[in-house]
């Protein structure tokens, strides 16, 4: 347990390493992060990419396609600052930022969003502490799932607040997949970076 700048009383995240030897750094709007080359495809913000990127991967796996359609429908709007898929489908990334209220602090946030996911029946649970390099986040863990589906996705969420904006990392996968993926998700939240 240790303390954090706002105070509380929280864990801190434990790394298990994870080899970094082939990864590139993926831009999007002001935001970047790293990721292995040949197995993670940036999402395109433009539409008209985006519909003709579906149309080739449609050809080749339709379930694939559909999960990087919802994922282009997000990269549309400009709250998303880059999204990721992993190139089979099974885990993606999202970035977004919003301005924090006046006077809002850390805490503040931590707690309003909360709220926000208690209110939709999600409950964060495995709350921690992770020192990033742009700033001290907390990250929990919650399971959704899409509507209408029984499927369950886990995601880690962190939040970390730098120049007065509110930056949200999800990294998500089907649930039997996350324990494999989480060690990756940890180490690519390290090389978050904006620019």
């Amino acid at each position: 347990m240790v303390y954090v700048s706002d105070g509380a009383l929280r864990p801190r995240s434990e790394l298990t390493p994870v080899d970094t030897s082939n990864w590139v750094a993926y831009p999007g709007r002001g935001v970047r992060i790293g990721a292995p080359s040949n197995a993670w495809e940036l999402i395109p913000t433009r539409q008209e990419v985006a519909s003709q990127r579906y149309d080739e991967i449609q050809a080749v796996d339709p379930s694939v396609a559909n999960v990087f359609r919802d994922l282009s429908l997000l990269a549309a709007n400009d709250a998303y600052r880059l999204i990721l898929m992993k190139r089979d489908g099974t885990a993606w990334l999202q970035i977004k930022s919003s301005s924090l209220l006046p006077n809002e602090t850390f805490e503040d946030v931590i707690e309003r969003q909360r709220a926000a996911l208690v209110a939709e029946n999600i409950i964060p649970f495995n709350e921690r502490w992770v020192p990033l390099p742009v700033g001290d986040a907390i990250r929990w863990t919650i399971d959704v799932s899409p509507p209408n589906s029984q499927i369950i996705n886990r995601q880690f969420q962190y939040l970390v607040v730098v120049s007065g904006q509110l930056y949200t990392l999800t990294f998500s996968a089907q649930l039997p997949d996350f324990d494999e993926y989480a060690p990756m998700f940890e180490t690519m939240a390290l090389s978050f970076a904006i620019e």
